[in-house]
């Protein structure tokens, strides 16, 4: 490398550098923030590319699966009859992948910016906490949020009741700088504090889904990092102080109770539905997957192709609706609130199999570690940082549950930061071991 491409290669990487470790606070901010830290990122990783920084690389197992992946859903969106629609999320995929790899380069070659990470990503919820706290009891948060739900918490989020959701994705990364950072006490104790708080206000947050997959995270996660001891008075705890809420707040427990009684099966008119609120929208993606099997209508078209379902499960809710039923059921959104149903309907099966593969190609080591570290007693190096890592990205694909949409810009950030840390962790694994 010459002088002058030195010289630029550090004033570029070093820029980059400073910007990204303010990553995560930007996604409390909205989209837009962290959508442009997330495009320079991948602008830099390009720079990197050109100076052959990034060459091997292409022998990078997820690299390369999730540049096919890239270039399938670029082909179909091609090929979809939706143009620019599909098109334009398609093509500008690629900088989450560029993302990815750019943060795995930084982690590698600078040994201080996870720390500055998590110094950053600590003042970020220890605020996001105290106001998301202050928010419960008073009715508004700080700046003067009042709650547009008195079931539901929102904080800086304002008209956005994600508050639950960004801090559920943020949790595995906040028990991965627990070992990352060993000889840091303050750190540590720090994040051991946000993890019980944040649980806590996860639940207050009133997001079912978003508080289930933190709870299936830690089942799957405890094992590995505490004795069984340990693991039993922290349920304890936690068990106690959720029945207390439910208990003392009426609010709190119509949310965990009656309302996910209705959500689960409703009666109206003497007729049963279950899973109301999303039983028309999964039905929609099903029938668009079976007019379109094999690759799907493209990117983001759930919107449009909802609108064409006539599928007698329909038609049905039609007919009945019309002879005064009030069968409240919505068919068409921009999204069918399933990862698995999305990519059926807009990928087809050759998209869905990149997501199925990938997400059992993770079931089957966590089994795999499952056996060698808590069955057979095996101790591995930095295993503790691989495993969370591992389980964060099992928790976010898991099929059971409700999702976003995936290629939304703010859950697509918070997924593939997720992903870097995977990776990284998963090589320094093979290295060290």
């Amino acid at each position: 490398m010459s002088e002058k491409n030195i010289l630029g290669y550090k004033n570029i990487v070093g820029l980059i550098s400073v910007l990204i470790v303010f990553l995560p606070p930007t996604f409390i901010s909205g989209p837009l923030l962290p959508d442009l830290l997330i495009s320079i990122s991948a602008l830099g990783c390009l720079y990197l590319f050109s100076l052959g920084l990034f060459s091997n690389f292409w022998n990078n197992l997820y690299f390369k699966s999730l540049f096919i992946f890239w270039i399938y859903i670029v082909l179909v969106s091609i090929f979809s009859q939706y143009g620019t629609l599909t098109l334009k999320p398609s093509l500008t995929f690629i900088r989450f992948v560029l993302f990815s790899f750019f943060l795995i380069y930084l982690f590698k070659n600078d040994k201080k910016i996870l720390f500055k990470f998590n110094i950053i990503l600590i003042i970020a919820l220890i605020i996001l906490n105290i106001d998301g706290f202050y928010q419960f009891f008073f009715k508004e948060n700080l700046i003067g949020y009042k709650l547009i739900r008195p079931d539901r918490l929102s904080s800086f989020f304002g008209d956005e009741l994600i508050l639950g959701s960004y801090l559920s994705k943020i949790m595995p990364i906040l028990f991965f700088f627990l070992y990352e950072h060993l000889e840091f006490n303050k750190t540590k104790y720090l994040n051991i504090l946000l993890i019980i708080s944040s649980l806590l206000l996860i639940f207050l947050t009133g997001e079912r889904a978003a508080f289930i997959m933190t709870v299936l995270f830690l089942i799957i996660t405890l094992p590995f990092i505490f004795n069984f001891k340990y693991i039993f008075l922290i349920f304890l705890i936690s068990i106690s102080l959720i029945t207390f809420f439910l208990k003392s707040n009426d609010i709190i427990y119509d949310r965990y109770y009656e309302q996910m009684k209705i959500h689960l099966i409703k009666k109206i008119d003497n007729h049963t539905i279950y899973l109301p609120e999303h039983v028309g929208l999964f039905d929609s993606a099903f029938y668009i997957f079976k007019n379109n099997v094999y690759f799907g209508t493209g990117v983001k078209t759930f919107r449009e192709e909802c609108k064409k379902n006539q599928s007698k499960f329909k038609n049905l809710i039609l007919s009945k609706n019309s002879k005064g039923a009030r069968l409240p059921i919505k068919f068409c959104e921009t999204h069918p609130h399933n990862y698995y149903l999305q990519f059926l309907a807009e990928l087809g099966i050759f998209g869905f199999s990149f997501l199925f593969i990938f997400f059992m190609h993770c079931i089957f080591i966590y089994i795999y570690y499952f056996y060698k570290v808590i069955v057979k007693q095996n101790k591995i190096i930095n295993f503790n940082q691989y495993i969370i890592s591992l389980n964060g990205i099992i928790v976010a694909l898991w099929p059971l549950t409700t999702n976003g949409n995936f290629f939304n810009n703010w859950l697509s950030g918070l997924f593939f930061l997720q992903v870097s840390l995977l990776i990284y962790n998963h090589e320094k694994l093979l290295k060290q071991n």
